[in-house]
């Protein structure tokens, strides 16, 4: 009788503890995002301050040593094809369209840096729409 109290009570404490868990590595792969797009943040705006223009190309951050490599999304993360990311630059502002065909839908977000906004909402709340 003990050990099935036991045993039901660890059934309990594990029912709590796993959502709790799952959470906490969705909100470390948010923070991770955001820390990657905070670094191409930066590069892009080292990059405009010294050319005069923001670049739409991950290779000219790379190539021209604002950036040592590529940042890798954390696992579980959208991986985007380089032929679906467009960029845009404006007068004061720059953006990034990333759109992945998943399946038979396709995923999109739209990232506008330098707006002030919440970037772990875009990133992490992808619209999702039918083709």
């Amino acid at each position: 009788m003990e050990l099935v109290v036991v045993i039901a009570i660890l059934g309990i404490l594990a029912g709590l503890a796993i959502p709790r868990f799952m959470s906490a590595t969705e909100t470390a792969r948010g923070a991770r995002i955001i820390a990657d797009m905070r670094t191409l943040e930066s590069a892009e705006t080292l990059y405009n301050v010294e050319k005069g223009v923001y670049t739409d190309s991950m290779e000219d951050l790379i190539d021209n040593g604002y950036l040592a490599a590529e940042p890798i999304p954390p696992q579980g993360a959208y991986i985007i094809p380089e032929s679906g990311v467009t960029g845009t630059n404006s007068e004061g502002s720059y953006g990034l369209a990333l759109t992945a065909a998943t399946g038979t839908k396709v995923a999109g977000v739209a990232i506008t840096l330098g707006t002030g906004k919440d970037l772990k909402h875009f990133l992490t709340k992808p619209t999702t729409v039918n083709p």
